[in-house]
């Protein structure tokens, strides 16, 4: 590994010195940050907050999302208050894939030497219609599908279209549900149990999750 290592290095300085070209590429090599992140959900988009771990100074986290790129600063002395710091930016739902770097840097936020580079790769939300029932929420009954998210990121389920024996509705109450939450929909204003009933779930005109069974 070390063999290898020495030979990137000597192309690289070879290449400056008699080519007169530009490395790009900063090999990171044992940094001393690792990074966690955790999904919230907002609206129109996900937030996600990256936390980092390791020693104290001053930090530029950027994310980097295609050609676009965002970035936030650390102070040192919030990373030497606990080892570790979070910074949030605001990301879509879409699936993709973001590269985080973290560099060096100052109050000024120059960008210094690169000391962290990692992917974050998100497959979107994954939903399932698991039951349809008849639900009291004070003082209000109502038939309910109830809708789990078992994917990375949140996900807008649109509307729903629902056959009965009473034939075709549609019901346009938007649903957002969160990566492992769970989440209620109307889908009947009927009030009976043991009917047969189909619920297709749509999110941007595409069905997303079906359920064909009784209500309970």
């Amino acid at each position: 590994m070390m063999k290898k290592f020495a030979f990137v290095v000597l192309m690289a300085m070879a290449c400056m010195l008699i080519a007169g070209c530009t490395v790009v590429e900063e090999i990171i090599m044992d940094s001393p940050y690792t990074v966690d992140h955790k999904i919230k959900k907002d609206w129109q988009e996900a937030m996600m907050d990256v936390i980092v771990t390791g020693p104290a100074d001053d930090l530029l986290v950027i994310l980097v999302d295609g050609d676009k790129q965002r970035q936030n600063f650390i102070p040192r002395e919030q990373m030497a208050a606990s080892g570790k710091a979070t910074v949030r930016f605001n990301i879509g739902i879409e699936p993709k894939s973001y590269q985080i770097v973290i560099k060096q840097s100052d109050p000024t936020k120059n960008e210094g030497k690169t000391v962290y580079k990692g992917k974050i790769d998100f497959q979107g939300g994954s939903v399932e219609i698991v039951e349809v029932s008849v639900v009291t929420k004070w003082p209000i009954t109502n038939t309910l599908a109830r809708v789990h998210n078992s994917g990375d990121l949140p996900i807008v389920i649109d509307y729903f279209m629902v056959y009965t024996d009473k034939g075709e509705d549609k019901y346009s109450i938007p649903l957002r549900v969160g990566p492992g939450e769970y989440g209620d929909a109307i889908v009947s204003y009927d009030k009976v149990r043991g009917g047969s009933i189909r619920v297709y779930a749509y999110s941007k005109d595409k069905v997303v999750a079906k359920f064909e069974g009784k209500i309970t």
